[in-house]
């Protein structure tokens, strides 16, 4: 399972924070973040199991930054 977020983190040094936080949270999870995208993509990924969106979305709103599913199209 694959979930795509859209968040206001713009530089290496506040990501690598919140993948601290979600990786000690989540070990079932790979978690990266493409800072170049015009959305500031948070990428979430798990084999075995269903990803926690509420979870992920209070962690990283709770660490002061803004966090969204980003939909389909």
């Amino acid at each position: 399972m694959i979930e795509v977020f859209c968040t206001n983190i713009t530089c290496k040094n506040q990501a690598a924070l919140i993948l601290q936080k979600l990786s000690e949270t989540f070990s079932n999870c790979h978690f990266n973040f493409d800072l170049e995208d015009c959305d500031n993509i948070l990428r979430v990924e798990s084999k075995n199991r269903t990803i926690n969106v509420d979870s992920i979305v209070n962690i990283v709103r709770d660490s002061g930054y803004q966090i969204s599913i980003l939909e389909d199209i």
